[in-house]
């Protein structure tokens, strides 16, 4: 499991070419930066554009994100997709899979709490 450390403000150049790298690290920092610091829909965008080139253990993480980024920006932005992506279990071992379930569920509720803003 990955540890996080201080969130860091980038401008959203810069978050941008750290999501698309390939070193798993940036791509955490990157994506907790829009988070933290940039608005709902790039915030929201970003995350679900670092899952869905993700795999293996940065994309558990970056799923663990997902209700973060929901419960921080308190929206139901991109819950389909979301929950699209973590429906994809090929290559998840069965902790990573039950994991993902409860994942799933607490994006369920984000997104009946906060269903105005689901796309």
């Amino acid at each position: 499991m990955m540890k996080y450390e201080k969130i860091i403000h980038l401008d959203k150049k810069r978050i941008e070419e750290m999501v698309s790298g390939s070193c798993d690290e940036d791509v955490l920092v990157g994506v907790l930066s829009a988070i933290y610091y940039y608005e709902t829909s790039f915030a929201g965008e970003t995350l679900l554009k670092a899952v869905q080139s993700s795999n293996g253990d940065l994309r558990i993480s970056l799923m663990r994100l997902v209700e973060t980024f929901m419960q921080m920006h308190r929206t139901g932005f991109l819950a389909p997709s979301f929950l699209e992506e973590m429906s994809k279990r090929e290559g998840v071992s069965e902790e990573g899979r039950a994991e993902l379930a409860g994942l799933m569920e607490g994006v369920r509720e984000f997104a009946e709490m906060f269903k105005e803003q689901c796309q």
